[in-house]
């Protein structure tokens, strides 16, 4: 339980300082050059990632849900739908944490967390085209996946969240105990602010 709890201390802080560690130099400079919507220094779409990872288009297609009403089931800011199979059952839906995820060139992390929880569990997400994974922690298992097992399935992405979708097949859980198992997942994600 220990070693569940230290890898999600780990993810959750590795997210904040990265979030912390970025300047707004890169959002002044676009000010001062007329554009605040599209900068140079905006994240490459995951059309650009190896397969599995497909991308049905870059850019704002509208898709993403509205920040504004709210979503019932995830909040505000939208969140995350996920079935664990095989060595480990466990499903949800989790709600996405802005302030805990990053959007900047070369570093698309997203974490999402139980609503009105006071569990530790993380669900995290990161779409950079070079290294798309995800990683689960809930205290009790500690689950990863990346391409070949999982095939990642972006619909929009952009500066303001991600929607898509995420399978995967064989991948690793690992349990508190030490307990090894092969599991799957099925997940689906809308989130941004």
């Amino acid at each position: 339980m220990k070693l569940g709890r230290a890898l999600i201390a780990t993810l959750v802080v590795a997210s904040i300082g990265a979030a912390c560690g970025s300047s707004d130099e890169d959002a002044d400079a676009a000010d001062a050059a007329g554009d605040s919507s599209e900068s140079a220094e905006s994240p490459e779409p995951v059309s650009s990632q190896p397969a599995p990872v497909t991308a049905a288009q870059s850019g704002d297609d509208g898709a993403a849900a509205d920040p504004g009403t709210g979503d019932a089931e995830f909040g505000d800011n939208g969140g995350l739908a996920f079935t664990f199979s095989g060595g480990y059952d466990a499903s949800g839906n989790y709600v996405w944490v802005p302030v805990a995820s990053v959007f900047t060139s070369g570093w698309w992390a997203m974490s999402f967390t139980p609503p009105n929880s006071e569990s530790a569990a993380v669900f995290s997400l990161l779409l950079d085209p070079a290294n798309t994974n995800f990683s689960f922690g809930d205290g009790e298992v500690t689950i990863f996946g990346f391409a070949p097992q999982c095939s990642f399935n972006i619909d929009h992405q952009d500066s303001s969240g991600a929607s898509g979708s995420l399978d995967c097949t064989g991948i690793t859980a690992i349990t508190a105990a030490g307990e090894v198992s092969d599991v799957n997942l099925s997940a689906t994600f809308d989130a941004t602010h």
